[in-house]
C-alpha cells in the first residue's frame, strides 16, 4: 500500500513538472537560451613594420607575439570580427595587408581557423619583409592609424579591443617618444568612447631600459583613457 502511495506521488510530480514547462512560452526560453549566448566581439589587430619594431626583424618574437595573439582569437564567440592591418608610414600605400574575418561555424570560419590564420601571418612577418613582400618602414604613425581605425568601428555596435604589435615608439611630426622630453599629443576628442581595451604588445622592445619602457607606458596610458578606451595593457614581454 505504502509503494503505491510512492507510485502515486512520482507520477503527480512528473504531471506537475510537464504541466510547468508548457505554461513557459516558446519565446521566453529562446530568450533566456539568447542571453546566455556570449555577445560578439571585434578585435582590431595592427602589426607595426617600423624598423624600430623586432617584430620584422625577429622569428623567435614574431613566433611569441603570433601564438599570444592567436589564443585571443580562438576565445572568440561566434558572430564576431577580427580586422588585422599594417601601419609605419603615414603613406597607406605602403601598408596594403588588410584581413577581415568573420567568426562563424563554417570550416574557413571557426575561431580555431581564423586563429591559426592570425598565428602564420605574424609568425611569417620577417620573411615577408626579407622576401619584399611587406616594406619595412622608417617611420611610427601609431597615432595616425589609430584616427584611422577610429573611423572605421563603432564601439556602440559591438565590444571592440585594438591590438598593436609594436614597440609603441612614436616617430612622427606628432611626438618623437625616442626623445625623454617628448610626449604624446593628447587626442582632441574621446574617438574611441565605449571602447574596450587597447593593448600594445611589445612596449618598448629594444629600448633595453625599464625606465624607458614605464614612461612610455604612461604615455600611451593616458592617450588611452582620455581617447575613450576603459583601460589600457602595455606588455614588454609576457
Amino acid at each position: 500500500m505504502r509503494q503505491m502511495r510512492s507510485s502515486r506521488s512520482s507520477f503527480s510530480a512528473l504531471v506537475l513538472a510537464a504541466a510547468v514547462i508548457l505554461l513557459v512560452p516558446a519565446g521566453a526560453m529562446g530568450a533566456r537560451a539568447d542571453s546566455d549566448r556570449p555577445s560578439p566581439q571585434r578585435i582590431v589587430i595592427g602589426l607595426d613594420l617600423s624598423k624600430s619594431n623586432p617584430l620584422v626583424t625577429s622569428r623567435q618574437y614574431a613566433a611569441s607575439v603570433a601564438q599570444y595573439v592567436s589564443e585571443m582569437v580562438k576565445a572568440l564567440p561566434l558572430a564576431s570580427s577580427v580586422m588585422l592591418r599594417t601601419f609605419g608610414t603615414y603613406e597607406g600605400d605602403r601598408n596594403t595587408l588588410r584581413v577581415d574575418r568573420s567568426i562563424s561555424s563554417l570550416p574557413d570560419e571557426k575561431p580555431a581557423a581564423v586563429a591559426k590564420l592570425v598565428r602564420e601571418i605574424i609568425a611569417n612577418v620577417p620573411k615577408l619583409v626579407r622576401n619584399g613582400t611587406l616594406d619595412a618602414q622608417n617611420s611610427t604613425n601609431i597615432l595616425a592609424f589609430l584616427d584611422n581605425m577610429s573611423d572605421v568601428v563603432d564601439c556602440t555596435e559591438m565590444s571592440t579591443n585594438i591590438v598593436l604589435i609594436s614597440d609603441g615608439m612614436e616617430d612622427s611630426e606628432y611626438a618623437k617618444l625616442s626623445n625623454p622630453k617628448d610626449h604624446l599629443p593628447r587626442p582632441t576628442s574621446r574617438i574611441y568612447k565605449n571602447c574596450g581595451e587597447l593593448q600594445i604588445l611589445g612596449l618598448g622592445r629594444g629600448q633595453r631600459s625599464p625606465a624607458a619602457t614605464q614612461r612610455i607606458r604612461r604615455e600611451w596610458e593616458n592617450w588611452a583613457r582620455a581617447a575613450g578606451f576603459r583601460s589600457f595593457v602595455g606588455l614588454n614581454s609576457w
